[in-house]
């Protein structure tokens, strides 16, 4: 499945016509809406080719989505908690909570910048979330993440409104490798080299998810779990190069998706199924 390449007039100097914002470091209440149960499927068919249009030209996947092979139990309903616990001490490469900014709470600093103007907070799973209203997104830097193309990328959010050629994750390295888009929030996918992609499947509007995606340069695999669910586990389509900057909630400040985004954490090694539960609050 191959995404379209962005070949537009993008200047990584300039967003849409002024300054570019500079990494400048600055300075709960708790949500009563839990995370949804969805069940764990046994099996997902394969969503349709997604029709994701560039912003300088419309170019559709063709390649078939792989479906999941197995599956875990869904996350609790009753759970409520935050993954803010510090269940890996020093072992992220970055971690953002969310909290009235976009900063990285690891050592690393790899604090983020909003793109098209200010974003505003509101209450999130736990805690508080960064709110995208659609027309604007953010990126950070991979200051420390070093060259291996290993890595585990965690998200809690919610999709607050239905829109076409939504994009949850987008890399600045290119291709945009790794990505998370589709046409559509029950058509996002996880995009590997612009070749292999593993579907979310449906996902509701307003209410949070959770996913972490793993893409392994030792073995070749790329895994994606959504909400306690394995989606797929397959051979990936090539190198994943999570190294570069990277962007939330819109694909090089295009296709900005109106969101509300809880918590991301980076690791830059496999995490097990056993720590991924820990971590989200899955029902093992």
């Amino acid at each position: 499945m191959t995404p379209p390449i962005y070949d537009g007039p993008f200047s990584f100097g300039k967003v849409w016509g002024v300054n570019r914002p500079m990494f400048i470091p600055s300075g709960d209440e708790s949500s009563s809406s839990s995370e949804s149960s969805l069940s764990s499927p046994s099996s997902l068919s394969s969503p349709s080719s997604s029709s994701l249009s560039s912003p300088s030209s419309a170019s559709s996947p063709s390649s078939s989505l792989s479906s999941p092979s197995s599956s875990l139990s869904s996350p609790s309903s009753s759970s409520n908690s935050s993954s803010s616990s510090e269940i890996f001490p020093g072992d992220y490469k970055s971690r953002y909570l969310f909290s009235d900014n976009l900063l990285d709470e690891t050592a690393n600093n790899n604090d983020g910048a909003p793109g098209g103007g200010s974003l505003t907070y509101v209450a999130g799973y736990s805690g508080q979330a960064v709110s995208f209203p659609g027309n604007r997104g953010a990126y950070f830097p991979t200051v420390g993440f070093g060259t291996s193309n290993t890595f585990t990328w965690f998200c809690r959010f919610r999709l607050t409104s239905a829109k076409d050629s939504v994009t949850l994750l987008s890399t600045n390295n290119g291709v945009s490798n790794p990505s998370i888009e589709g046409s559509s929030p029950n058509s996002l996918s996880f995009y590997v080299a612009n070749s292999t992609a593993i579907a979310f499947g449906t996902l509701a509007l307003n209410e949070w998810h959770s996913a972490f995606l793993i893409c392994n340069a030792s073995t070749g695999r790329q895994k994606l779990y959504v909400n306690g669910a394995s989606k797929g586990d397959i051979g990936a389509g090539g190198s994943c190069k999570f190294n570069t900057e990277w962007y939330l909630a819109c694909r090089w400040f295009e296709r900005q998706t109106p969101m509300d985004v809880d918590e991301v954490a980076i690791w830059n090694r496999e995490l097990s199924l056993s720590e991924m539960q820990a971590f989200a609050g899955w029902t093992a």
